[in-house]
């Protein structure tokens, strides 16, 4: 498992209390696609080969936006790495963005690989 998205797994776990299953695969873009089971509502993210994550709304997720929305933010931590630990709270609001699209050069096909898996291990 990439060390990126194991990290991610262990914080979902000690900060959240979730057991979270991540299912990955790598899309033709070189960025790792991820979609968590075990957390309801939680949206496909990626991982890009420098490490750092991307969720289709990230870039509102700022320490004060987090903040505003009464969202936990681990301290020492980057804003990606907290939103995505958070990210099922935010998708679930209207008008925001759930899941990654064509529009920001997201390989259509990844995702759709990577859903496919976790629909099929938690139907």
């Amino acid at each position: 498992m990439n060390p990126r998205v194991q990290r991610i797994v262990s914080l979902m776990k000690s900060v959240r209390g979730v057991v979270a299953t991540p299912f990955t695969t790598e899309g033709t873009d070189r960025r790792l696609y991820i979609q968590i089971v075990g957390v309801p509502g939680f949206p496909v993210f990626t991982v890009k080969p420098s490490g750092a994550s991307e969720l289709p709304f990230e870039h509102t997720d700022t320490y004060t936006e987090m903040n505003k929305k009464g969202l936990p933010i681990l301290s020492g931590e980057s804003e990606a790495l907290n939103a995505v630990l958070f990210a099922d709270k935010p998708a679930a609001r209207p008008h925001k963005g759930h899941d990654l699209c064509q529009g920001y050069d997201y390989g259509t096909s990844a995702i759709a690989r990577v859903r496919k898996m976790a629909a099929e291990a938690v139907p």
